[in-house]
């Protein structure tokens, strides 16, 4: 009888071979596992960033210089929302800026500047609108920085840092106005160039801005897209919230930021009023 042995050491040899491949395979699945793993981490520590860039809020950027004019480095610079009593504080860099990118709008804010050599400067009484870009200039005069120098008044609402368009339709309008049917959306012609009409239907989005098409408005509610997409017309109302709740609102018409996007026929941003530190409510009845 004649015995094959190569054939049974040719099987004995391809046991090896085999774990080697399961071996290969494990690794080449637990490199893929930690590849999906840090993508996923990626993508968690990014989408925070990317929310917070939806959010509407105002800007308050400045110089602090001396008497002469010459750009004060590494001031203390502190924003405080007196409703709130929020604080945001930085410091000036080598050109003495200072920039508060993300604030809540309104306010009022007080602005608190103090460096090595000078006196303490205060700026109370600043009123921020949303999407407002504010730049003031604060003077320090030399002295003893627990002296204090007090300016109680508000900022220049012309804006020279942005190229936007728009109009803001403040609290006072809102509240003062009479409004059919008690729709905010109704104050939007007090803009100049929006034409149409709405009316409390979610699907009554027929207005134009600066002759866009009608219905392709892109509405945000405190930076959270609020214009569902329809058939007619393209675009409606997802909420309507009420006066009471409403803070104040800006139509951007034009040359808006880029990280407003979707719209066809402007931006309408809507923010609501939130919490102070002292008791406030109102109550309304139809007649």
């Amino acid at each position: 009888m004649k015995v094959d042995f190569s054939a049974r050491f040719q099987g004995v040899s391809s046991v090896p071979n085999y774990s080697l491949r399961l071996q290969r395979f494990a690794a080449t699945q637990g490199l893929l596992a930690r590849r999906c793993l840090k993508v996923l981490c990626l993508f968690w520590t990014l989408l925070p960033c990317a929310i917070h860039g939806q959010v509407v809020t105002a800007s308050l950027q400045g110089t602090a210089q001396d008497s002469s004019g010459a750009a004060i480095a590494a001031a203390s610079v502190k924003a405080v929302n007196t409703s709130t009593n929020v604080v945001t504080s930085t410091v000036t860099d080598t050109q003495g800026r200072f920039v508060f990118a993300a604030l809540a709008p309104g306010g009022p804010y007080t602005v608190t500047v103090n460096a090595p050599g000078f006196k303490t400067e205060v700026r109370s009484g600043i009123l921020l609108a949303v999407d407002q870009t504010a730049d003031v200039t604060i003077v320090l005069q030399v002295g003893s920085a627990t002296q204090r120098v007090e300016v109680n008044g508000d900022v220049t609402q012309l804006e020279t840092s942005t190229s936007s368009v728009g109009q803001v339709i403040g609290n006072r309008s809102i509240v003062d106005l009479p409004l059919n049917q008690r729709n905010v959306y109704s104050l939007m012609f007090l803009v100049p160039g929006v034409t149409g009409s709405v009316s409390v239907q979610y699907n009554s989005l027929n207005f134009s801005v600066n002759g866009g098409r009608p219905g392709s408005t892109n509405i945000l509610v405190d930076g959270i897209p609020a214009s569902p997409p329809l058939i007619v017309p393209i675009g409606g109302f997802a909420v309507f919230p009420s006066v009471d709740a409403v803070q104040e609102f800006k139509v951007e018409l034009s040359s808006y930021p880029a990280q407003f996007g979707r719209s066809g026929s402007g931006i309408v941003d809507v923010i609501l009023k939130s919490g102070t530190n002292q008791l406030h409510g109102s109550a309304y009845e139809f007649l």
